[in-house]
């Protein structure tokens, strides 16, 4: 069986810097995107809680992944079509949401929110090929005393349980970066916070090594909250790991190792105008 099943399917404007082969503009509303990838990485999570489960169980593998198929695509983890949430069309246009953390008491955001993502999906593609290489070889019971497997299971359960809180933050607090909103419902952050410890306890609860949650958070900073710009199609952008770039970062990105892909793209020029 798959452990995942797929579901059926900002303050004032804010802009990035605007290189000439590349078109950006600002969004301060909320979009169904940002609930669409919140609600896809909380399927990825609660798929990484449930395979957890099954391999500290000594879970034999083989017979759900032979029925299953072993497309790295959907196996163990379906992963198929994220990148498909990153477009859209808007005035006869296709177009590419590309996200940022935001910080209180800072005007410009961090691109790193993009990076980062990049970095979950890429592990859950190798966790993926991980595990249907241990059942091709019949060695699936093996996995749940294989280190690096335990670490990068870890990794993945914190990472997908970040990004599910961090879009349903982004979902809930836009109200707070759109002018003319000040009537509007408060933002319920006690909820948001009740949220967030629930994930992260069932993250902490699923882990190997649950000392270890705290190395693998992305961001200290409560409460989690970000932006989103849009680019025009336009040449050199990417899909890496089914996550987009625009020109300007696709080529920093894939030149980099995951570990220092953040400090090379923290350099490329980001401004707030």
């Amino acid at each position: 069986m798959k452990f995942g099943k797929r579901a059926a399917s900002s303050a004032a404007q804010y802009y990035l810097s605007e290189p000439a082969d590349e078109t950006v503009t600002g969004r301060a509303r909320p979009d169904r995107r940002v609930a669409d990838l919140g609600e896809e990485l909380d399927r990825f999570f609660r798929s990484l809680v449930r395979f957890s489960l099954a391999i500290r169980l000594s879970k034999s593998l083989e017979r759900d992944a032979s029925a299953a198929g072993l497309d790295p695509e959907s196996y163990p983890i379906d992963i198929g079509g994220f990148d498909k949430l990153f477009c859209y069309w808007e005035g006869g246009q296709p177009r590419y949401a590309f996200y940022l953390y935001l910080y209180p008491g800072r005007e410009t955001g961090d691109p790193n929110c993009q990076v980062h993502l990049y970095e979950t999906m890429k592990l859950l593609a190798g966790l993926n090929r991980m595990v249907i290489e241990a059942v091709r070889a019949g060695q699936s019971g093996a996995l749940k005393n294989d280190p690096i497997f335990q670490r990068r299971l870890d990794r993945a359960l914190v990472l997908t349980a970040y990004y599910a809180t961090f879009f349903e933050n982004m979902k809930a607090t836009e109200g707070l970066f759109r002018p003319g909103s000040e009537g509007e419902r408060p933002v319920e952050f006690r909820a948001l916070k009740a949220s967030f410890q629930r994930r992260f306890l069932e993250a902490e609860q699923a882990m190997f090594e649950p000392a270890d949650i705290e190395r693998h958070v992305l961001q200290r900073r409560w409460p989690y909250l970000g932006i989103e710009a849009t680019y025009l199609d336009h040449p050199g952008q990417a899909f890496i790991h089914k996550v987009y770039f625009p020109q300007s970062f696709a080529g920093v990105v894939r030149s980099h190792a995951t570990r220092t892909a953040a400090q090379a793209v923290s350099g490329t020029a980001i401004a707030g105008r």
